[in-house]
């Protein structure tokens, strides 16, 4: 019987303390609860505030920046359009390239006529001085 004594004794004392156990748990619940509303609140009209800022002051100054880098990309990509690509760089380079292989041929080929050219000068040039020689 001692086992049905101590458990009435237990549930007496569990009678006892949950009133007040229930009353500082919902008085608990009421302030945490009254806090995070008034956090809730406090948030929310800090974030209409900063949207009614972001608004009136900065979109008008952010849209126009926009507008002027909008125009310069537009003026450059006109300009890169007119340049050439890589590939056709490359391939203007090795035209290049193969134009002073070719250049140099023909510089060698035209030592030999300039030389006769000089030549012919030469004995043209004699031969006028001779005559004008004979002839005086």
């Amino acid at each position: 019987m001692a086992a049905g004594t101590e458990t009435v004794r237990l549930m007496d004392e569990i009678r006892a303390w949950a009133p007040i156990l229930i009353a500082a748990a919902s008085l608990l619940y009421a302030i945490v609860s009254a806090r995070g509303r008034v956090a809730s609140a406090r948030v929310d009209k800090l974030e209409e505030e900063l949207k009614g800022k972001a608004e009136a002051s900065t979109v008008g100054l952010i849209a126009g920046k926009v507008d002027i880098a909008e125009d310069r990309i537009a003026r450059v990509e006109g300009e890169l359009a007119h340049l050439p690509s890589r590939e056709q760089t490359h391939g203007l380079e090795l035209a290049l390239s193969k134009m002073e292989g070719r250049l140099g041929q023909m510089a060698e080929q035209l030592k030999p006529i300039a030389a006769t050219n000089e030549r012919l000068q030469e004995w043209l040039y004699d031969e006028a001085r001779a005559q004008s020689r004979g002839a005086a």
